[in-house]
């Protein structure tokens, strides 16, 4: 073996420095990354759960404003509908009456052909006999002048605003459709969700309600619908309500779904599924 020259130990001593100097740098910044990582992943448990729970909320409360304001409308429109009817003399209610209405020769009431004007009023039909009495031409000409009115002004958000009528009548206000026309000696709209909720003896506290999803076979669409209970001089008369259709819905929460890339749905207080992207046809076949 030959000698070693003077100059190797200084040598080897500088690659044993330079080579633990680079393992620790490695292991801090191997170390530095752990932290980091680690304070990123607390930072997203603790944040975002909270963010998302805030989007989730502005969400919802965004898509609640539909069914807020027809809550709200229904009821007012009720509260309405009972201040006229006690400022409507008798007089009033049978000329105006036989100004707006006429018995068809099928036997059901429908608006004289120059009053229908499926844009700016609302259209009838009922299925009275040839004598109606003076209470019902009343309700029929407050809920006209009524609907003629606000109408326009509720429809859209809405797909529909309307006084339902115990004797098999409606009154409705929406936009291109005369409900008149369409109707028949046969029509009956008293089995539909939104008479039977309003019946006193299902809803005894005469409470808005939601009905559950139905086809609305005149409209030809599937709608859900909310309902305020329409009583008069101390009995039940009929309904005051907006309908929605599911279309309207699914759009509303696909835009939703859109801007969240989430998914989104619709349930009534009661648990029952209203709307969801995925889910329309069953819903519809389970009519709700």
């Amino acid at each position: 073996m030959s000698p070693a020259s003077p100059g190797d130990p200084p040598a080897s001593l500088a690659r044993q420095l330079s080579l633990q100097i680079s393992l620790l740098v490695v292991l801090m910044v191997g170390a530095l990354a752990a932290i980091a990582f680690w304070s990123v992943q607390r930072e997203i448990a603790e944040v975002v759960p909270d963010t998302l729970l805030s989007t989730v909320q502005l969400q919802a409360a965004r898509q609640g404003q539909s069914f807020q304001l027809a809550d709200g409308s229904v009821r007012r429109l009720e509260r309405e509908w009972q201040e006229r009817a006690g400022a409507l003399g008798d007089g009033q209610a049978q000329q105006r009456f036989a100004e707006l209405f006429e018995r068809s020769a099928d036997g059901v009431w429908r608006l004289r052909p120059s009053r229908v004007d499926v844009d700016h009023a609302p259209t009838f039909y009922l299925q009275g006999g040839p004598q109606l009495d003076l209470q019902l031409r009343r309700r029929a000409v407050l809920s006209y002048e009524l609907l003629r009115e606000q109408g326009p002004a509720l429809v859209p958000p809405f797909f529909s605003a309307y006084t339902d009528f115990v004797e098999k009548g409606l009154m409705v206000y929406s936009r291109g459709i005369d409900w008149g026309k369409g109707a028949t000696p046969a029509t009956d709209n008293f089995n539909y969700p939104t008479m039977t909720g309003a019946d006193p003896r299902r809803n005894p506290r005469r409470e808005v309600f939601w009905t559950p999803v139905y086809f609305d076979g005149e409209a030809k669409a599937w709608m859900v619908s909310v309902i305020k209970p329409l009583d008069w001089r101390g009995r039940w008369v009929g309904t005051v309500g907006h309908d929605i259709t599911i279309d309207t819905l699914l759009q509303q929460i696909g835009e939703a779904d859109a801007e969240l890339g989430a998914l989104s749905m619709i349930l009534s207080r009661d648990g029952q599924l209203i709307a969801h992207p995925e889910l329309r046809e069953r819903i519809a076949k389970a009519e709700g």
